[in-house]
């Protein structure tokens, strides 16, 4: 059994029921279940999309929404209810800033909040994350992407001065190789890509080995 944790919003409430409702499916459609887009056209390993490292055909999956608001975590319990989840997708109130995360759990994913906060902000989340996980967890980050060598996307320079001046005033659009730099720092031993992904998102995982 996998026990997942995920930061929330709209998006990762409805990914953390397409993870869950992936083991229902044959095996080799699970990674298009458990992704927000096609996986992308690539020969690297399994583990280099979260599907791939949390949902395996002989697994149980366990999810849990983790959201400081209450009205976020009623209406994704409403969603898990629909979708008849409710035995394997849980919600908990909490800040992920603040709190401490809840224990046993084998993977963190975020989706869409390491671009708020700045590169130094988000060196202490992933720091609060390795103490938490267990020995070969991991935290997985589903975000827009810069491109390595400041070449791109335009989303970057779209996307950047919103966070930077309107959101926080400390986020913006961070390249791979900040993130990846940032996960070292934290005590992760390796993290994989998957790139390539509609609307320049890409997801990079990072594990504790």
């Amino acid at each position: 059994m996998k026990k997942l944790l995920t930061s929330s919003c709209a998006l990762v409430a409805l990914l953390a029921a397409s993870l869950a409702a992936a083991q229902t499916a044959p095996a080799q459609t699970a990674p298009a279940a458990g992704t927000q887009a096609p996986a992308p056209a690539s020969t690297q390993a399994a583990a280099n999309r979260p599907s791939d490292y949390v949902v395996g055909p002989t697994d149980v999956l366990k999810v849990t929404v983790y959201d400081s608001e209450e009205n976020v975590c009623r209406i994704a319990g409403q969603n898990i209810k629909a979708h008849g989840l409710s035995d394997r997708v849980f919600t908990r109130i909490g800040n992920f800033l603040t709190d401490p995360f809840p224990t046993g759990i084998d993977a963190i994913l975020f989706c869409h909040i390491f671009t708020i906060w700045s590169m130094e902000r988000n060196l202490e989340i992933l720091r609060k994350c390795w103490w938490t996980l267990p020995t070969g967890g991991a935290v997985i980050l589903f975000n827009m992407m810069s491109a390595d060598d400041d070449s791109g996307p335009l989303s970057t320079a779209l996307g950047s001065p919103y966070f930077l001046a309107i959101a926080t005033g400390e986020g913006m659009l961070h390249r791979w190789t900040d993130y990846e730099r940032a996960m070292r720092e934290a005590g992760f031993s390796r993290t994989e890509r998957a790139e390539g992904l509609p609307l320049n998102h890409g997801v990079l995982v990072a594990f504790k080995d």
